[in-house]
């Protein structure tokens, strides 16, 4: 089957592999969009940005890389750098209060591998 990006996870895109007419209907609230979006989250990503052994880097290959040794204890993939560096570039909407590193921080700490051990 399709492999979505971990990054995706927490937007609820749909899997690629699985014929799904609609999503299905529920009273429950959704883990998955609740969380990226709790102020403590939002919060958090205003901190992690902040850091300082964050905010000095000034190359955005390596602040994405200290990210994700941040927050997932790990290196980005070739594919996750790429992805990362295409949406640090575009300015924010005018109605974020987030810019984009910020943005970028609140999904990683929204993401499925941070929230789940496998």
């Amino acid at each position: 089957g399709q492999h979505v990006p971990g990054s995706f996870r927490p937007l609820a895109v749909a899997r690629p592999e699985h014929a799904v007419e609609r999503r299905p209907r529920t009273r429950v609230r959704q883990r998955t969009r609740v969380a990226p979006n709790a102020p403590f989250v939002i919060e958090q990503a205003t901190a992690l940005i902040a850091r300082a052994d964050v905010a000095p880097l000034t190359d955005a290959r390596q602040r994405i890389a200290r990210l994700y040794q941040v927050v997932l204890t790990r290196e980005p993939t070739a594919d996750e750098l790429a992805a990362c560096l295409a949406f640090v570039v575009v300015p924010p909407d005018a109605a974020s209060k987030l810019s984009r590193w910020e943005q970028l921080a609140q999904v990683l700490l929204g993401s499925n591998e941070l929230m789940y051990v496998d």
